[in-house]
């Protein structure tokens, strides 16, 4: 590292650390964003490269944000395991969205920067548990977050109607007001009323959006359909109806919905955003409904009893590895739970702090039936 002091403590070495996974990444971002004429073919190939260019690039974020600075006080190592996690997640999934399509060795340049195993370095050297407390939750949701949940007022910024008594007639135009309103400087809590009605659109809540809220007339009322899909030529990513990557997102009572049908994958919902919440939602579809991509998340009053679906058959339910922790609510009671070999309970609070999420990256996901915050990844 040319003439810096050696690192004198753990801080430091994982900061270095960062560093070099970061200038990396970025040298990385620079060879991929050169080889775009490469992926012109045709459109999967073009959507593969754009998905995998905003994964590079949340995980620039990600690798900036877990380097200790000035500007991240009071962020904790849980936080920056969060993040480094995420960042890994995201590389990896880059590598697979070009591996279905073939083209592995036309990326094959990018694995020589090393940047997975940088991270993974730096994951071992931070080596947090998950910050939870005695009942196995994390502190992370605020006053005003639960007040949010809990109450029939509310405060809201923009209302979202079809039949015109709003501001938008759309989800996506008030998105984008929000995001505008947080390039010229405005702080806190944004919050988007959307009227009952079927949205039908496709909606991108990136990293430059954060602590938005949807909150709708109810499941079944506000419903925000798509019906992409990868057999449609869309990637695993690009193909969710809603896909969340700005931090502390909120969604009530709404349904996200993909109706492509029993064909391929077609998501409803993807969320990489840290801190978010889903409560009273619906979410629909025929196959990986939901993708737990990354990060923080609390999920409340939306998962059925049996707390899974099988994939394809039969498929892996020997070898997976699911686990969940002080569930309650209608759908906490074991007796419906899914009876799978790799299908865990964990009954004692001590147990948790195994469960890190790099754990998650590789061994499965930890998803509860309502209201237990939990750390994944895909």
């Amino acid at each position: 590292m040319g003439n810096d002091p050696p690192p004198n403590t753990t801080s430091d070495f994982f900061n270095l650390s960062v560093s070099a996974a970061l200038s990396r990444a970025l040298h990385a971002q620079y060879h991929l964003n050169s080889l775009r004429h490469r992926f012109s073919r045709n459109a999967s190939e073009s959507k593969a490269w754009s998905d995998c260019m905003s994964l590079y690039r949340n995980t620039i974020i990600q690798l900036n944000r877990s380097i200790d600075s000035p500007t991240a006080t009071g962020c904790t190592a849980a936080d920056k395991q969060t993040w480094l996690s995420a960042a890994l997640t995201n590389l990896e999934i880059c590598h697979i969205l070009f591996g279905r399509l073939g083209l592995s060795k036309m990326v094959s340049p990018l694995q020589g920067y090393n940047v997975s195993d940088l991270i993974s370095n730096s994951l071992a050297i931070n080596e947090a548990p998950p910050a939870v407390n005695g009942t196995g939750e994390e502190n992370w949701a605020t006053v005003g977050m639960r007040r949010l949940l809990q109450t029939k007022g509310r405060r809201v910024d923009v209302v979202v109607a079809k039949d015109g008594s709003g501001k938008y007639r759309t989800i996506g135009e008030a998105i984008r007001e929000a995001e505008r309103q947080r390039k010229r400087g405005r702080k806190g809590r944004i919050v988007i009323y959307v009227k009952a009605g079927v949205y039908s659109e496709y909606l991108q809540i990136g990293t430059g959006v954060p602590n938005l809220t949807l909150i709708g007339d109810g499941k079944g009322k506000t419903i925000i359909r798509g019906n992409r899909s990868v057999g449609k030529g869309y990637t695993m990513v690009g193909c969710a109806t809603i896909s969340v990557f700005g931090d502390g997102f909120i969604a009530r009572d709404l349904t996200f919905l993909n109706d492509n049908g029993p064909r391929t994958q077609a998501l409803a919902l993807l969320l990489g955003s840290d801190r978010s919440i889903i409560y009273r939602c619906s979410i629909e579809g025929y196959q990986d409904t939901l993708c737990v991509f990354s990060q923080r998340q609390f999920y409340r009053d939306l998962i059925h009893p049996a707390g899974w679906l099988e994939w394809n058959g039969n498929f892996a339910l020997d070898t997976l590895y699911y686990a969940e922790f002080k569930n309650t609510g209608p759908g906490s009671k074991m007796s419906r739970r899914v009876r799978w070999k790799g299908f865990h309970i964990i009954v004692r609070p001590s147990l948790v702090r195994k469960f890190t999420v790099a754990n998650f990256l590789v061994g499965g996901l930890w998803i509860p039936a309502t209201g237990v915050p939990f750390e994944s990844g895909l």
